[in-house]
């Protein structure tokens, strides 16, 4: 379990209940950023010198497909 003050969103992989709604094919890439990471990025970004901030701005964590993430859950849970 990672920290979050989120609850979780489950959209496309119940890991717990053990069932799954893959949109598409499932290989696209999909990006998972962890909320503590957002805020941590926020914050640097709070320290930069006004008015230098780029017009947009991303934040990527990690990236993997819909069928490999739940390949490791499904080896995750034996």
């Amino acid at each position: 379990r990672a920290k979050s003050y989120m609850k979780p969103a489950i959209m496309v992989l119940d890991v717990k209940n053990e069932t799954a709604a893959i949109p598409g094919t499932g290989d696209v890439p999909v990006d998972f950023t962890h909320t503590f990471d957002v805020g941590k990025f926020a914050v640097a970004m709070l320290d930069l010198p006004a008015g230098s901030w780029p017009r947009k701005t991303y934040v990527v964590g990690e990236k993997i497909t819909w069928n490999n993430f739940l390949k490791l859950a499904e080896e995750v849970k034996g």
